[in-house]
């Protein structure tokens, strides 16, 4: 088994910050709405892309689930048709799986599956439906391995479907509400759950529910008409791996590297509230982020990451969806225990000096996002691992990619309250970057603020403003932030005296952000 921690000097070596209060970011993306004739309206579904085209199967075409038994999860809501979509021309072809051997054809129609495409390759885990083979709803113990150009042309052209699959039947596949990662030639099946039964939010005694509490990972060896999962091997958490309907998502250290990043999920072991909590892995080992705290877009949501070498910073957008907090009225963080549906676009930045969160000002229109998808458009600057290079961009508006379905809410507590009603989503949210905007905000900030460290203390200015609040913060050496001011800044500057950050020995950070940029130097105080 490989050795279970991460390697931080070499891998992953910025600095992690404490629990502080989002804040307001401003970063240029733009939304527009569409409802291409005949999209089908899905969530929690699986997709893949070729050639422009996208390949869009499983997945359910109600909003929330039905509650208690018998209408929980209804088998006609369950989507039973594999699409293909062009976005350059709005045409769609779509097949039914019931050509499909059964085994695949339950899969293939179930919700919450695990999916990673790899070249030409589609791998879907798990997923939780109605067995036609068993007659009952179960997480499916099985790895599906899928030949996707194959696959699409079948559907187009209306030919049979089935050589275009291979199936592992598998017990340690099972598993539903989780995501399937891959680093160089290892896929990682990261946390969720086995769900087998009916569902009852009452914990009736429909069904059984066991977190697996792990990071699964393996390789897969294809040999003609087979598939093999070898090099099987798990890390284990109970507490901080207890958790399902998560993001994970690739981002780039600031030494190049490429690592996942789990945000939040649900739920905490000893209650039903999302976890605030990251954890990092790559092949080396996880870390568990206990010191940066996420209070936005807890659940699975459309998220988009995107790096910056110039700045040696990573973004994470993510796009409405559920969570404990949302940006209320008069830009005040609102705590919610009934966990809502949110309009709020969030951000979570990192580079050398740590994260942050942050918000953006414009909201989506409506409750949305929710087990939805982002959908990259392959003709802005991604890297193999759907990463975004910002510094590659063109100037303009630059089309980035599309949130695809999800569920939407038309309030924002619909879970246990008897008023509000929830869909399927058949919009795609076009989502753009001004990158001129953005190429303006970056040489504003690299010219805006000035920090240094003088006989006094640490001066600390803004170029051009008089009496403007910002959020400054001072971290030690372990990355713990020790002091955290939300103060105006007067035209002659902030002087921090040494006495004041008596706290601070050795390294330390200062880092300014303000509504769009942020801003870090690296200090040495006196032992």
């Amino acid at each position: 088994m490989r050795h279970a921690l991460f390697i931080l000097l070499v891998v992953f070596s910025f600095i992690n910050t404490s629990v502080a209060q989002p804040q307001q970011l401003n970063f240029p993306v733009e939304f527009e709405v569409s409802q291409p004739v005949n999209f089908p309206a899905l969530h929690s579904f699986c997709w893949a892309q070729k050639d422009g085209k996208w390949l869009i199967m499983s997945g359910r075409n109600n909003g929330l689930h039905g509650f208690q038994p018998p209408s929980a999860f209804p088998t006609t809501n369950q989507n039973t048709l594999i699409f293909v979509y062009d976005p350059g021309t709005g045409s769609i072809s779509s097949a039914s799986v019931d050509g499909l051997p059964t085994l695949i054809a339950d899969q293939v129609s179930s919700s919450n599956l695990e999916f990673h495409q790899f070249n030409n390759k589609l791998v879907l885990v798990g997923g939780y439906g109605f067995s036609q083979t068993d007659q009952v709803y179960k997480t499916f113990p099985s790895l599906l391995y899928i030949d996707v150009p194959g696959l699409m042309s079948a559907v187009e052209a209306g030919e049979p479907m089935g050589e275009y699959f291979l199936r592992v039947q598998d017990e340690r596949m099972a598993v539903c509400g989780s995501y399937l990662g891959h680093i160089d030639d290892t896929y990682y099946l990261v946390f969720g759950h086995r769900f087998d039964g009916r569902y009852n939010p009452f914990n009736g005694g429909s069904y059984t529910q066991t977190y697996t509490d792990e990071i699964r990972y393996f390789n897969l060896a294809e040999n003609g008409n087979s598939v093999e999962i070898q090099n099987y091997d798990a890390w284990w958490d109970q507490d901080h791996f207890h958790r399902r309907d998560y993001n994970l998502v690739p981002q780039i250290s600031p030494e190049g590297s490429l690592y996942f990043t789990a945000f939040t999920g649900v739920f905490l072991r000893d209650i039903n509230m999302p976890h605030k909590t990251s954890v990092h892995f790559n092949q080396n080992g996880y870390e568990v982020d206990s010191n940066f705290t996420q209070l936005l877009n807890q659940y699975h949501t459309a998220h988009l990451p995107m790096y910056s070498s110039n700045e040696n910073s990573m973004r994470t957008l993510f796009f409405g969806g559920i969570g404990e907090n949302y940006v209320g009225a008069n830009n005040q963080i609102i705590q919610d225990s009934l966990v809502p549906f949110t309009k709020t676009v969030s951000m979570v930045y990192s580079d050398a000096s740590g994260r942050i969160e942050g918000w953006l000002p414009g909201q989506l229109d409506e409750y949305a996002g929710a087990s939805a998808s982002f959908i990259p458009d392959l003709s802005a600057p991604y890297d193999q691992n759907l990463i975004l290079n910002l510094d590659e961009l063109p100037l303009g508006r630059v089309h980035v990619g599309s949130i695809v379905g999800g569920i939407i809410s038309d309030s924002k507590n619909t879970f246990m309250q008897s008023s509000g009603t929830t869909i399927a989503s058949n919009k795609i949210i076009e989502v753009y970057i001004d990158a001129e905007v953005l190429k303006a905000q970056s040489q504003n900030a690299a010219g805006k603020v000035l920090i240094n460290q003088t006989d006094e203390g640490i001066l600390v200015k803004l170029s051009n403003s008089s009496n403007e609040k910002v959020s400054i913060d001072f971290l030690d050496a372990s990355g713990k932030v020790v002091y955290d001011f939300r103060i105006n800044v007067p035209a002659e500057g902030k002087l921090f005296t040494y006495d004041s950050l008596r706290s601070l020995k050795g390294i330390s950070v200062c880092r300014l952000s303000n509504q769009g940029f942020i801003h870090t130097k690296k200090l040495l105080f006196p032992q």
